[in-house]
């Protein structure tokens, strides 16, 4: 008796193994296309029966036989794999356009109380550049995104662009305001971009897209980005990159200029005029500095300013040993004079 329980209990196990939810992970860009995988071919063996998809209890899609009824928030926005899929049990949903508010959990339920699969989806919000240049006279696109929940009525959406703090243009179900140069794209429930065309040189600046749940909203929010700052040029890319080099090229060159011609004090000047009156001529004896010299050139040194260049002097010694040989003719003309007149005193 106990063999065959096990076997039972052993055969239960294998066919729930068989029939587990799966799970899936999707994560998408806004705008583009994506599958939720649904596979419920180990159901049709069995009995026929219902298929669901719902997003947080709220109905998708049913799938009855061969009809397929969508909930009239998503109607035209889903469809099915062909028949020959749908005989062999590929029930996944096609999303042909994905939107910042189909991010949500989805569930494929059999007969309304067994979980196929489990499909997570997040969509992402496009990537926007903050800052863009462009050209006059093009046509220029500032995109902004506004993500809300697929209870909020877009009909009900107040959306304005604003130009430098000032309000530029107006969209709204009801009524919009735009200029002659100026208007809002709404190419979906989500995306109110601003196309300006032609482009003017005048219309540089920061650029902000705004909106309110409904017009009695008295909460603003921001889109997606918060902020585009728009620089409009005359000329074009290759002249803008060409001066920037011309311009750069022509600061390292002065700076080069400027390293070159400056002069550091006390560094050669002194140095290359001394050496060459004591070791150009190998024949020429070195002489010695007495103290005294020793003291007088420590003076001119600590005299002399540091931004001064040193004294242009051919022979900076010759001064001092033509007074040291006077000094010493006159000492010695004395030193006779004195031997004289003592040995007259003498006599």
């Amino acid at each position: 008796m106990l063999p065959v329980c096990m076997m039972v209990v052993l055969l239960c196990l294998q066919s729930n193994a068989l029939n587990i939810a799966q799970t899936y992970h999707l994560q998408v860009g806004y705008g583009d296309m994506v599958i939720l995988p649904c596979n419920a071919s180990t159901y049709l063996e069995k009995e026929e029966g219902a298929l669901l998809w719902e997003a947080m209890g709220e109905d998708v899609a049913i799938l009855q036989g061969e009809e397929l009824r969508q909930a009239d928030r998503f109607k035209g926005r889903f469809a099915l794999p062909s028949e020959e899929h749908l005989r062999e049990g590929e029930w996944s949903l096609e999303l042909g356009y994905a939107l910042l508010s189909d991010t949500d959990l989805y569930e494929c339920i059999w007969q309304g109380r067994k979980t196929i699969s489990t499909v997570w989806l997040q969509v992402s919000v496009p990537h926007v550049e903050r800052s863009m240049l462009e050209l006059a006279g093009d046509t220029v696109t500032l995109p902004c995104y506004i993500q809300m929940s697929r209870k909020q009525s877009p009909d009900d959406m107040f959306v304005w662009w604003t130009w430098n703090g000032n309000t530029i243009a107006l969209f709204h179900a009801d009524e919009s305001s735009f200029d002659d140069l100026k208007m809002v794209d709404n190419d979906s429930h989500e995306a109110f971009h601003l196309r300006i065309s032609p482009a003017l040189m005048t219309d540089s600046g920061e650029y902000q897209c705004l909106y309110k749940t409904s017009i009695t909203d008295d909460y603003t929010r921001l889109g997606t980005p918060e902020s585009i700052t728009l620089t409009v040029v005359e000329t074009n890319t290759t002249d803008i990159e060409d001066t920037w080099l011309v311009s750069t090229n022509e600061t390292t060159g002065a700076t080069e200029d400027w390293v070159s011609t400056s002069q550091w004090p006390g560094v050669s000047t002194t140095e290359t005029d001394v050496i060459p009156v004591f070791l150009e001529d190998p024949t020429q004896p070195i002489e010695v500095l007495t103290e005294l010299q020793q003291m007088e050139a420590f003076e001119e040194t600590q005299s002399s300013r540091p931004y001064e260049a040193a004294p242009e002097t051919s022979q900076p010694d010759t001064v001092p040993w033509v007074r040291y040989g006077l000094i010493a003719g006159v000492l010695l003309v004395t030193a006779v004079v004195l031997c004289i007149l003592k040995a007259a005193q003498r006599i």
